[in-house]
């Protein structure tokens, strides 16, 4: 479900013309980047996360190949969380193992 259109922390325009990215932090974690087919003026990011995911994804919008390194909201069940820090993780430097 898409956010109200002006809770965005961002909204920026991408390399498809039709196409924006709402940008949703909380806190100190980014919450979702909504693909956005509404015609949204953009809103420039106010706040240091905001400005990071948004100079990340055009840098990904430049170079397809770059990695992103953002910290996200868990969203899930506990099992969905371990998961995915299980996949995301060196099961060497787990604490879990």
């Amino acid at each position: 479900m898409l956010a109200d259109p002006l809770s965005y922390d961002a909204v920026i325009a991408t390399p498809v013309d039709s196409i924006r990215l709402g940008i949703l932090v909380a806190g100190d974690e980014l919450a979702s980047i909504d693909l956005l087919t509404m015609n949204l003026q953009t809103k420039v990011p106010l706040d240091a996360l905001s400005q990071e995911v948004v100079h990340q994804l055009q840098c990904y919008f430049e170079d397809s190949q770059r990695p992103f390194s953002l910290p996200l909201v868990s969203q899930g069940s506990d099992f969905q969380c371990l998961a995915v820090y299980v996949c995301h993780s060196s099961w060497r430097d787990s604490p879990l193992w």
